[in-house]
């Protein structure tokens, strides 16, 4: 048996200074190299102890309760992430989804 989690649904990446809430359908899962004016300088992870070759990288919604709001793109090896959370939402009868959860964070 084994865990199913799909990309494509994670809400929220628990990395080593908190959780981070990101922009829906953002979160990819890749191979990753390091790149300097547009050209290589290294692979990342692979030959390196302990170093995963796979990478993530996702769009952070920053919103600091102002009337600006931006995006911040974070990537890593993919063993930096502790967890993640997908929230579940209700579902009206046509199976599309209701109003986020009251525990939602991005609700407020």
């Amino acid at each position: 048996m084994s865990l199913e989690i799909n990309p494509t649904t994670i809400s929220e990446v628990l990395l080593a200074d908190g959780w981070h809430i990101i922009e829906e359908g953002s979160f990819v899962l890749d191979s990753y190299e390091y790149v300097e004016g547009g050209g290589f300088v290294c692979h990342g992870g692979g030959g390196e102890a302990d170093v995963c070759a796979t990478g993530f990288s996702f769009l952070e919604v920053l919103n600091l309760h102002t009337t600006v709001t931006s995006e911040q793109r974070t990537s890593g090896p993919l063993t930096a992430i502790l967890a993640v959370r997908n929230w579940v939402r209700d579902l009206d009868p046509d199976g599309e989804p209701l109003s986020p959860p009251t525990n939602d964070p991005r609700s407020n």
